[in-house]
């Protein structure tokens, strides 16, 4: 009974370690694949500071 405990405490403390490291991997990758444009839309003329919204677009299309 206390092998099993302590295994489950063992699996579990790997566990909560291996999430961080994963939901950061996931956050970094912010890039549009490859063939995608990317789009920034800016709430100023300068086009400086952070864009507030970003979008992934495959279809260039302006008509």
């Amino acid at each position: 009974m206390l092998k099993n405990i302590t295994t489950a405490l063992a699996v579990a403390a790997v566990n909560a370690l291996a999430l961080p490291a994963t939901a950061t991997t996931a956050h970094a990758a912010t890039g549009c694949g490859t063939g995608v444009r990317t789009a920034k839309f800016y709430a100023n003329n300068t086009l400086k500071g952070d864009p507030k919204k970003t979008a992934c677009d495959t279809l260039i299309n302006e008509n």
